[in-house]
């Protein structure tokens, strides 16, 4: 696989990470979410969750809940699968 956007990423947020197949080979401290409850348990599974470098969370939210926890911004799309918040 070839390697980080970053040098040095510190910090990964993986959306709607699915299985996990392709998270697993991110580096740095990784936070993967995915709505499905089915595919967390895989990934979770696939995933090392020691607490110090993985963590994987089921969350499904409105736009204007997300725009709200960054302190408001604009709601960019809204859909079925993911949300875009210019915070």
């Amino acid at each position: 696989m070839p390697g980080p956007i970053v040098d040095d990423p510190s910090h990964v947020l993986d959306v709607a990470c699915g299985t996990g197949l392709l998270t697993q080979h991110l580096q740095g401290e990784v936070t993967a979410i995915d709505q499905s409850s089915a595919m967390v348990e895989i990934a979770a599974a696939r995933l090392p969750n020691d607490g110090t470098r993985n963590s994987v969370y089921k969350r499904v939210f409105a736009a204007s809940a997300l725009a709200d926890e960054h302190g408001g911004g604009e709601i960019v799309h809204e859909g079925g699968w993911f949300v875009v918040v210019a915070a």
